[in-house]
């Protein structure tokens, strides 16, 4: 999705790290009061709630017409992805009690995983930002890695996460311009 938006809106990476945040926000705020909607309103209304602010936030992502709608895109797929989270851990306890453990955790680390990759993005995209405002070299990794969807350029990473030679190839301008423009400003 994020592949499709950020040529049509023509996204800075600092823009994009603000459709990052979004998100964050979006799934931080509804976390702190989903348990009490659906105490009042019922785990499959919530749950339901979630689907539709997920699916609206998709729909609004089809055809960005600015940073300000894909952000409230984005902060509404981070409010349904909440709910649909604490309604997630709310059907657990229907969950026998022998299992209701080993379930709770194969959620937690679903959950834990796409909760830690928003948050990163979203800082190293503002930490270069910072950085190049104020004339502060930074050599970024990700923008050049990246295949512009959110994912990684397919067949530079030699266990998924390490790069190999063909990685390293494409991370040495950023390194070496970073280098260069701090050797520049001690002289």
């Amino acid at each position: 999705m994020l592949g499709t938006i950020v040529p049509t809106l023509g996204l800075s990476t600092s823009e994009l790290s603000w459709l990052a945040q979004a998100h964050g926000v979006g799934l931080a705020t509804t976390s702190v009061w989903a348990g009490a909607f659906m105490d009042r309103g019922g785990k499959k209304t919530g749950i339901a709630s979630g689907l539709i602010a997920s699916a609206a936030g998709l729909i609004l992502l089809t055809h960005p017409v600015g940073l300000v709608p894909a952000m409230i895109a984005m902060a509404l797929l981070g409010v349904g992805g909440s709910l649909v989270i604490v309604g997630a851990n709310a059907l657990v306890n229907y969950i026998s009690t022998d299992n209701k453990a080993s379930a709770l955790n194969v959620l937690k680390l679903f959950i834990g995983l796409g909760g830690m990759a928003t948050p990163l993005v979203a800082c190293n995209a503002r930490l270069c930002h910072l950085a190049r405002k104020r004339y502060i070299p930074c050599a970024d990794y990700h923008s050049a890695m990246t295949n512009g969807a959110s994912g990684m350029t397919k067949g530079i990473l030699s266990d998924g996460v390490h790069p190999n030679p063909a990685g390293y190839a494409i991370m040495e301008p950023s390194a070496c311009a970073a280098i260069q423009s701090a050797l520049d400003r001690r002289r």
